[in-house]
């Protein structure tokens, strides 16, 4: 837009009313990203409650796995509390959702979702006693025969140092999803993909609605 040209060609009131109808199209824009942002909030709600469901079926099923008759070995894995069968479903699931941040077929929020409940479980990993047991449970039953006692006692030191070498790669990949997310939301193009990309943003920043309109303004800038 030339505005030198615009200054000599248009009146002041010319100029007034195009101003006028550019702040006009803003609030409409504006009120257009907090609905979306809205709408995205109550789905991360409906998605907490599937994760819920998830949880409680796992539970069970690993209820049932170590109530189910144990095949010899040279050392036998002891029926776990219902404490311990929580810390082995968080050590797996841990593992899996660091994985599934940044897969190909993966998108912003479900990117976002799966840090949010990888730091959450990596902070309870790290506050809770893993039993000298739990390998057994995370291993192929096929090579539990391998191992003996003072192996076992060594796995079980070997995995906290595991889960407290997480820490930086959780920190790692925090930073690196927000640098993705702010920078390719200027890319964007559909509706819904706005959306999805801001409310990720809001998941991991807590960021309120100004924020994010303030980041979503900024990266159309670039």
């Amino acid at each position: 837009m030339d505005v030198e040209r615009l200054m000599k060609d248009l009146t002041v009131e010319q100029l007034h009313h195009i101003q006028g109808n550019l702040q006009i199209e803003m609030e409409g824009k504006k009120e257009e990203l907090r609905e979306m942002v809205g709408r995205r909030y109550r789905d991360v709600l409906e998605a907490s409650s599937e994760v819920r469901n998830v949880r409680e079926l796992a539970e069970k099923l690993a209820e049932a796995v170590s109530n189910a008759r144990a095949t010899q070995s040279v050392v036998e894995a002891r029926p776990l509390s219902r404490e311990q069968q929580v810390s082995v479903q968080r050590f797996i699931a841990l593992h899996r959702l660091l994985a599934m941040i940044g897969e190909p077929d993966s998108d912003a929020l479900s990117d976002a979702f799966a840090l949010t409940l990888a730091e959450l479980l990596h902070k309870q990993l790290t506050t809770e006693p893993l039993p000298q047991s739990l390998f057994l449970h995370v291993i192929r039953p096929r090579y539990a025969s391998c191992f003996t006692a003072s192996l076992a006692y060594v796995f079980r030191n070997t995995m906290h140092s595991v889960v407290s070498g997480l820490t930086g790669r959780i920190i790692r990949t925090r930073r690196q999803l927000l640098a993705d997310l702010e920078e390719e939301i200027g890319e964007l193009s559909e509706t819904n993909w706005v959306a999805n990309q801001l409310t990720a943003l809001a998941l991991l920043q807590g960021a309120d609605h100004q924020k994010l309109l303030d980041i979503y303004l900024e990266g159309r800038k670039v």
